[in-house]
C-alpha cells in the first residue's frame, strides 16, 4: 500500500445506540435511515471524491444525526444530516382527472 494515500471510513453518530425512534415508538438503525456512498475508500493527496447522502423516509419523522469521516492519521470530518417526512392526506372529488397531453419529464399540477 502506498504510504501517501489516506484511508477514510464513514460512520453515523446518533447517541450511543445508533438507532432512531420513529412514529409508533419503533426504532430503526440509523444506517437504514441514511445511506452514505461510498462508505469507505482511499484518496491520494489532493484527490477529491463526491459523496452521496441518501435519506430513506419513514412515515412522519424528523431525524437529525452526524456523519463522521475518519481519516487515518488525520482529522475527523463531521457532516450534520437532517431528514423529514410527512404523512400525506388527500381526497379527490372525481374518479377521473384529465391532464391532457403531458410531455415526459414535465410537471403537471
Amino acid at each position: 500500500m502506498d504510504g501517501s494515500r489516506q484511508q477514510s471510513r464513514g460512520s453515523l453518530r446518533n447517541g450511543e445506540s445508533g438507532v432512531a425512534g420513529v412514529a409508533g415508538g419503533s426504532h430503526i438503525p440509523i444506517n437504514e435511515i441514511f445511506d452514505i456512498l461510498p462508505l469507505s475508500g482511499f484518496l491520494e493527496p489532493g484527490q477529491n471524491e463526491n459523496v452521496e447522502f441518501v435519506f430513506n423516509a419513514f412515515t412522519g419523522n424528523s431525524i437529525k444525526t452526524t456523519a463522521v469521516c475518519h481519516v487515518e492519521g488525520g482529522p475527523n470530518y463531521e457532516v450534520t444530516l437532517m431528514g423529514n417526512s410527512s404523512l400525506i392526506d388527500y381526497t379527490l372529488s372525481s374518479n377521473k382527472i384529465d391532464f391532457g397531453e403531458v410531455r415526459f419529464c414535465e410537471w403537471v399540477t
